[in-house]
């Protein structure tokens, strides 16, 4: 919301410009047309294990075990109905995720 250059300005390469390449899209198969939480979970051990090259077996094994396998006690709750904003009540290890606003990101007024 309204931060235009999110990120290290000098990185290489240049900024990110938010909407550079358009919106990313909320498809779903739900009415709402928003992703599930264990939607969501879904698309990042895909992009993560599927695309992203990481390995499910070797440094990444327990990682894997824990957030993406048919076994993850982690993705069943989710799928179940859990709520993924307290997570780190149902499950040792997890840091609480942090809905507040950093300051600066987005900007204050």
């Amino acid at each position: 919301a309204s931060v235009e250059i999110p990120g290290n300005p000098d990185r290489e390469g240049g900024p990110h410009i938010t909407g550079a390449f358009g919106n990313m899209t909320g498809q779903s198969f739900n009415t709402d047309g928003a992703l599930s939480d264990y939607e969501l979970l879904g698309v990042v051990c895909y992009t993560r294990f599927g695309l992203g090259g990481a390995e499910s077996d070797g440094e990444n094994a327990e990682e894997y075990e824990r957030w993406c396998s048919e076994d993850s006690e982690i993705f069943a709750d989710l799928e179940g109905g859990g709520d993924i904003r307290t997570i780190e009540e149902r499950f040792e290890g997890i840091a609480a995720i942090g809905f507040e606003p950093v300051p600066g990101s987005p900007p204050s007024e």
